[in-house]
This record gives structure tokens, C-alpha cells and sequence, in this order.
């Protein structure tokens, strides 16, 4: 059984709760890939060798190539659903953090007028 201590991966620090909910990497792959290139998602995969069992050497070419062009699509792709992920997460991050200065200035305003309203008043003195 894996020590959690010695665990090194970059997901041990996140909730369980929030990798349940996480797309896996096929979910991912597959979302990115199917409208670009339907034989590469990954249910598709195994089925290659047969479904392309009688092409010719050229047309194996010109498939290679397809895919490489592909491949170069879905890094594209990939990257732009990073990105978009990323800024989701960083807005929410400068909403909550927007949010909690504003509170803070708010919770310090009403105590430095406590305060001045206490050393303002003669009884207190």
C-alpha cells in the first residue's frame, strides 16, 4: 500500500472532493479530439488497424499526415482550455479576494470609528 507521506504527485494536495469532480484525461482528450479528428479519440484507437487494414502505402501516408495535422490542432485546442480554466479560476480568485479586502476595510472602518468616538467622548478620558 502507497505511503501518502511519500506520495510526490502534484494532485496530493488537493481535496478528494474536487478530483471527483475533475474530467479525467480521456474525458478531456476525447472532448478536444472529436471535432477534429474522430479517429483519434480514444474509444476509436483500438479499432484502426482494421478499419484501415486494405489501405495503400500512399493512403497510410496522406492518414499520417492527417493526424499529425490533427495532433497540432488538438495541442492548440489544449492550450486554449487551459487558458480558459485558468482565467475562470483567476477571476473567481480576484472575486473572493475583492470581496474579503472589501469586507476587512469595511470591518476596520466601523472599528477606527468605535474609536475615535471613544476618545472623542470626555467620560472615557
Amino acid at each position: 500500500m502507497p505511503n501518502p507521506q511519500n506520495d510526490t504527485s502534484p494532485r496530493r494536495h488537493i481535496d478528494p472532493a474536487l478530483l471527483a469532480v475533475m474530467p479525467t484525461g480521456t474525458d478531456v482528450h476525447d472532448a478536444l479530439m472529436g471535432p477534429i479528428e474522430e479517429d483519434l479519440l480514444t474509444g476509436n484507437l483500438p479499432t484502426l488497424s482494421t478499419k484501415y487494414m486494405s489501405e495503400t502505402a500512399q493512403e497510410r501516408a496522406q492518414r499520417i499526415e492527417r493526424y499529425k495535422a490533427a495532433l497540432r490542432k488538438y495541442d492548440k485546442a489544449y492550450a486554449e482550455w487551459v487558458s480558459a480554466v485558468n482565467a475562470k479560476v483567476d477571476g473567481y480568485k480576484t472575486t473572493v479576494l475583492s470581496y474579503v479586502q472589501e469586507k476587512s476595510a469595511n470591518e476596520d472602518e466601523g472599528e477606527i470609528s468605535r474609536l475615535e468616538t471613544e476618545f472623542s467622548d470626555p467620560q472615557n478620558s
